[in-house]
């Protein structure tokens, strides 16, 4: 993001929209969804940053965040944000994977058009930016291979 600032700062607008703005979904409800998502791109960093501020916005409550990541379908979470964390799973899967059905569920679950399509865009936006955080310490590691030798089996790169 620092290497090219004018379209790191459209994404970040993006990014506060989706996750800070006035909603009908709360910025819990939103965190835990970025939070979901970070786990299923298994991304540490993004998941420790969105982990962190959703137990924040859910006044400490850390174990409620810990259920959601494995199985969200079984933590104790409204029926909507269920359904919305299984749209955001279908978008991580592909857009094939949104059905109809997927999408009429998050509607009968309480679920607004805006909802879901702020849930999609959280999904696209996270994956594009984990890969960029990928890309960026991928280009690191290629730098310090450079300099140092490192065992074929040890992983420098975690994200």
């Amino acid at each position: 993001m620092a290497f090219s600032p004018e379209t790191a700062q459209p994404l970040n607008e993006l990014a506060e929209v989706l996750l800070r703005a006035p909603n009908s979904l709360s910025t819990s409800d939103r965190e835990l969804i970025a939070t979901y998502v970070s786990s299923q791109n298994d991304c540490d960093f993004c998941q420790r940053a969105h982990n962190a501020v959703a137990a924040y916005r859910l006044e400490g409550n850390e174990n409620l965040v810990d259920e959601v990541k494995p199985d969200f379908q079984s933590a104790l979470i409204s029926d909507k944000l269920k359904a919305l964390l299984a749209v955001a799973g279908n978008v991580k899967k592909g857009g094939k994977s949104v059905t109809s059905e997927r999408i009429e569920k998050a509607r009968q679950q309480g679920a607004t058009d805006k909802e879901i399509h702020d849930t999609v865009f959280q999904v696209l936006l996270l994956r594009w930016r984990e890969l960029t955080i990928v890309n960026a310490g991928a280009q690191l590691v290629h730098r310090t291979l450079q300099m140092r030798r490192f065992p074929a089996n040890q992983s420098v790169l975690s994200c």
